[in-house]
């Protein structure tokens, strides 16, 4: 367990109520620095159980990227399977920002997490970016890029008591799901 904050102190920071008893698992996916978190509520807390980044080399060809991606993610199921009973699974959905060769990646690897945890899950899909940031009452207005990646950060930081570095914004997108997976709808 990294951290346990009172449920109420939360759900007063985002304007939302928080699913109780519930366990909740975030993806930011892609092929380099997969961003994980896993979330869970009692009936009076939110406790951010564990966060963990699957980073693959950027020098190796795509194909091998995603064997070592694809093996990370199976060594990480089977060892949070074990121990967990998870309700929701929440994958920040790919979308066209660079190219279609990224975004070809972006899908596998996408594929590949929602291959590996709809089975252990009670739930489990995909969510577009700025689905997840409305759900969860992140509004950003029209920033973008970095600017956007950095209010993000802000964000979670103050909804969860976090002092996340900007650079960690795989984990704060991750963050972003996870929370999502617990709200009430």
């Amino acid at each position: 367990m990294i951290k346990q904050i009172k449920l109420e102190q939360v759900e007063k920071y985002i304007q939302r109520k928080l699913k109780r008893n519930h366990t909740s698992l975030g993806f930011d996916v892609s092929l380099h620095s997969t961003g994980i978190v896993m979330l869970k509520t009692t009936n009076t807390n939110l406790i951010i159980d564990h966060t963990q980044l699957l980073i693959t080399p950027k020098d190796v060809a795509e194909e091998k990227g995603l064997d070592i991606f694809t093996s990370q993610l199976d060594e990480y199921k089977n060892k949070i399977v074990q121990k967990y009973s998870i309700d929701s699974v929440i994958i920040e959905n790919c979308f066209f920002g660079m190219s279609v060769t990224v975004l070809k990646t972006l899908a596998r690897c996408s594929g590949l997490a929602r291959d590996r945890f709809k089975n252990i899950s009670k739930e489990c899909y995909f969510k577009y970016p700025k689905e997840i940031r409305a759900i969860v009452g992140f509004y950003g207005g029209k920033v973008k890029g970095s600017q956007l990646k950095n209010l993000i950060v802000d964000f979670v930081n103050k909804a969860l008591k976090l002092e996340l570095k900007y650079k960690e914004h795989d984990l704060a997108d991750a963050y972003m799901c996870s929370l999502m997976g617990l709200i009430e709808k």
